[in-house]
């Protein structure tokens, strides 16, 4: 069965704080969207774990902290390192709408970077 995603995902290469149990590594966050994200951690984590994300997003004229709970629904061998797919867990409005406005900002530049890589600006 395919699983299809209900929201906009991001490709993003931002560091991020992975915690779980008595653990706390620093990892990558490789892709994000509004319910959940992809993350290359050091240590592996079983489907089902639910683990707490800790990073900052660009957001107007500051920088968000979103501190995010998610629960591990693939896993799987990424280079040296484990990539880890999270489903949120009970995300607040707040930090939902600042993805979508990161998503939309990152959006928005590639769209002027394709427009504009064809014409030259004097």
């Amino acid at each position: 069965m395919e699983e299809k995603r209900h929201s906009a995902r991001i490709e993003t290469n931002r560091p991020v704080k992975i915690i779980g149990g008595n653990k706390e590594v620093k990892g990558r966050l490789i892709s994000l969207s509004p319910s959940g994200a992809a993350v290359e951690s050091p240590l592996p984590a079983r489907k089902g774990t639910r683990l707490r994300l800790v990073f900052d997003l660009p957001a107007k004229d500051r920088f968000a902290q979103l501190d995010l709970w998610g629960e591990v629904h693939h896993s799987a061998i990424h280079g040296d390192n484990y990539l880890l797919g999270l489903s949120f867990t009970e995300p607040k409005p707040s930090d939902q709408e600042a993805i979508q406005g990161f998503i939309d900002y990152v959006n928005k530049i590639k769209s002027l970077s394709r427009r504009g890589s064809g014409s030259s600006m004097l």
